[in-house]
Formats: C-alpha cells, sequence, structure tokens
C-alpha cells in the first residue's frame, strides 16, 4: 500500500476467499482493521514505524500484515 488519500479499504482475503482484514490509508497513516473492525495497528509513513492498537512499536517498515492472526 502507498501514502495515497485511499477512503476505501483494500480488503486482505485468506486462500478461501474470506475477509481476514481491510487496509487503507488515512493522511499519514496506513490502518489494519480485522475481519470485525477491531483496530490491530497503523503504519506511519512519516516515521516509518509499525505499531500494534497499543501504540507500541512493531518494527521498521510496513510490518501491518503481521498483525493478522
Amino acid at each position: 500500500m502507498e501514502n495515497s488519500s485511499m477512503n476505501s479499504p483494500e480488503y486482505l482475503r485468506d486462500k478461501y476467499g474470506n475477509i481476514v482484514g481491510r487496509l487503507w490509508a488515512d493522511g499519514s497513516r496506513a490502518m489494519l482493521r480485522d475481519k470485525y473492525g477491531n483496530l490491530l495497528g497503523w503504519f506511519d509513513f512519516d516515521t516509518g514505524w509499525t505499531r500494534d492498537r497499543y501504540g507500541n512499536p512493531v518494527g521498521r517498515g510496513n510490518l501491518l500484515t503481521t498483525l493478522l492472526d
């Protein structure tokens, strides 16, 4: 996902086609929600850090998909 002003989510699917998450960019962040709409974390384009739902650092770079179960 690129730094863009996407207003519509990008749906992430498993190998069976079931939705497992939603990604979208909003300003300077890309956010990930699970299939139920719960926030899993975000990637900050300005700092280059991925953070979990509590704001704890996960790592450098966009690691959002690693937060999916």
